[in-house]
């Protein structure tokens, strides 16, 4: 009798936990607009930057290569410190072409700055200094205006801050620059909620769009704590999951990056596995 108890409240509490949540999947930006009539001139409006609004073109670099990619950080960290590594990374990112997930977003984004003055970005990426980037948070800002897309409107209301009030991760505290929040090591639901009380910041609604279901949970459980309702759009583009990824090309791509210090493009690459295999014919 016991045990049917413990089963009981353990199921009662999943329930009352999530009541409340609204997470919705949608695969592209036509399932995404009807939850957009939900907003008024309060109503906060968040987007993902990261293979939500903008994605590389390299496979490797898409969410379909995410696990190979965990696998060639591991031999980076075998080989170098983690300064370098960085190094490496922010070449990556400087080098790799970057493309809109979809072409709708900017006009997307610009019709709702027109309802609500209340729209802004959200990324995990660094608050900061990264390898070659002086500032991470500025060449993230060119990167989305030359798309089109510039969430710096809403500074008129709430500025630029460094949120040093969470710091219990050393050297990382979240920051809000040009209208986009960089939680770096912090959850994103940890770093919006203080975000929102340091500004005393009480929206009726948050709209949050994101490809990363925890990064909605997160979001979710925090503002749930602040009482603010979340709609979250779990928004997974179908492109950029159903794809392949040739190894042979990743792992020349790789192999370049740490020996060149230069990322080569998917075309680069082929064309390289392409000379190296006519010359191991040849010989």
């Amino acid at each position: 009798m016991r045990r049917r108890l413990t089963i009981l409240c353990t199921f009662f509490s999943i329930i009352i936990s999530h009541l409340g949540a609204e997470i919705h999947h949608c695969a592209n930006t036509s399932e995404v607009l009807p939850f957009f009539d939900k907003i008024t001139p309060n109503t906060l409006v968040i987007f993902d930057i990261d293979d939500t609004l903008i994605t590389k073109s390299d496979k490797i670099l898409r969410p379909i290569g995410n696990d190979h990619r965990t696998f060639y950080y591991f031999r980076l960290v075998q080989k170098f410190q983690f300064d370098h590594i960085l190094y490496l990374v922010s070449l990556v990112e400087l080098n790799a072409r970057t493309q809109l997930v979809e072409y709708t977003w900017p006009s997307i984004i610009a019709d709702l700055q027109a309802k609500t003055p209340f729209v802004m970005g959200h990324t995990a990426a660094p608050p900061g200094r990264m390898g070659v980037f002086k500032s991470f948070p500025r060449a993230r800002h060119t990167t989305l205006k030359s798309f089109g897309i510039d969430f710096s409107p809403i500074k008129q209301y709430y500025p630029n801050i460094h949120l040093t009030e969470l710091n219990h991760i050393p050297d990382s505290s979240p920051m809000f620059y040009a209208g986009t929040l960089y939680s770096h090591d912090y959850s994103k639901g940890e770093a919006l909620a203080t975000l929102l009380k340091h500004y005393d910041w009480q929206p009726d609604l948050v709209i949050f769009v994101d490809d990363l279901l925890n990064n909605l949970r997160s979001v979710e459980k925090e503002l749930n704590k602040l009482k603010i309702p979340v709609l979250g759009i779990h928004y997974e583009e179908s492109q950029l999951y159903n794809d392949t990824i040739d190894l042979n090309i990743a792992e020349i791509q790789y192999e370049y990056l740490v020996d060149q210090q230069q990322w080569l493009n998917d075309q680069e690459a082929t064309q390289l596995l392409e000379s190296k295999k006519s010359l191991d014919e040849a010989i």
